[in-house]
């Protein structure tokens, strides 16, 4: 009777192995699917609106003077990085800035301490409108491209990608 136990304790314990290591394998082919999944996402292309409409508005009327505002249809300017939160935005200096054939690069390295949080900024033409969006705390960079005119002016946001 105590051989047949054992016995069958061995049986159990290799069948535990066998579960076990088909569990283990199972595991790291998914660890490997999302490290995988992880990595095509690691680099994202971000996409300002090209346009926002604004309509401005004056809290407080002053004696004496009439208000004129200037509502409509405002064009993307430019594109920044900023540290958070919203109340404190604080804007990043590229940490490099080049042009080469028409093309005006800005790259900005994300150093964190720990608690630091970094927003994409878009910028419009004659507002102080912004729109912000806050970037994943795994974000080591980013990069801006313009298309540049012939005289060397931005003309235009080809893209934005992080990672």
């Amino acid at each position: 009777m105590a051989w047949h136990n054992n016995r069958r304790s061995k049986t159990r314990s290799r069948s535990t192995r066998q579960i076990s290591s088909g569990l283990l394998s199972t595991c790291l082919l998914l660890a490997g699917m999302a490290a995988q999944a992880n990595d095509e996402h690691r680099t994202q292309d971000w996409q300002c609106p090209p346009q926002i409409s604004e309509t401005p508005v004056v809290s407080s009327q002053q004696p004496g003077w009439q208000v004129l505002l200037g509502s409509g249809q405002r064009s993307l300017d430019r594109v920044g990085v900023y540290l958070g939160p919203l109340t404190e935005l604080a804007e990043q200096i590229p940490d490099q800035s080049e042009n080469s054939a028409g093309i005006a690069t800005d790259t900005w390295q994300l150093r964190r301490a720990a608690d630091d949080h970094y927003l994409i900024g878009c910028r419009y033409t004659d507002t102080s409108a912004m729109l912000l969006r806050a970037l994943p705390d795994t974000v080591q960079q980013c990069q801006a491209r313009y298309q540049l005119t012939p005289s060397g002016q931005r003309q235009q946001l080809l893209s934005i990608r992080c990672e």
